[in-house]
């Protein structure tokens, strides 16, 4: 049977379950591509890990590390989406969901101890946001944590005081820069 839904997983636990997705542009999932080389790269790394989907909109990005062992977070203002993907899948394996902008999301987080090995940010990418996201979030890493930046690829992060560039890999139109804190 072929699977009805646009989104799917595509490995571990939950293969092959769809996601709900709108209809309309409110939410724009990361492509198959990049998701699929995402967690390529990952995969080994996601057996245990603490995982934070921001941005999270399905939650598709969040799912994926669930179904490959990952404890996760969900986080977005409207988090409606991965209510219901998280029911539609029978995930039992979320470990949260907080509502709110990136900044709050990032202070309460902060504020109730939480360490992430992975965030991942997709934000709306004319917003400008992600110096911001950067600093909100690296406080948020554990040691070796890493933060994944979804962004136009004609965009290029450069390293600062702060952080470090530690890989930037182009998707044709999309991109994935992935940031440490500096030790």
């Amino acid at each position: 049977m072929k699977n009805k839904y646009l989104l799917r997983i595509i490995s571990g636990k939950y293969r092959g379950k769809g996601i709900i997705s709108p209809k309309d542009m409110t939410v724009r999932p990361t492509s198959a591509r990049v998701k699929d080389s995402l967690f390529n790269i990952l995969r080994t790394d996601l057996f245990g890990a603490d995982f934070l989907d921001l941005f999270a909109g399905t939650g598709q990005m969040g799912l994926e590390a669930v179904s490959n062992g990952a404890k996760c977070v969900f986080a977005d203002k409207d988090v409606r989406l991965v209510r219901e993907n998280i029911s539609q899948i029978g995930c039992e394996d979320a470990s949260g969901i907080v509502s709110g902008d990136f900044e709050f999301v990032a202070k309460t987080l902060l504020n109730q101890g939480k360490k992430f090995d992975f965030v991942f940010a997709d934000p709306p990418y004319e917003n400008g946001y992600y110096e911001r996201i950067i600093t909100c979030t690296l406080p948020l890493l554990k040691e070796n944590g890493t933060l994944i930046l979804e962004h136009s690829s004609d965009m290029r992060l450069e390293e600062s005081e702060g952080y470090a560039i530690k890989d930037q890999r182009a998707y044709g139109s999309r991109a994935l820069t992935f940031v440490g804190g500096k030790q």
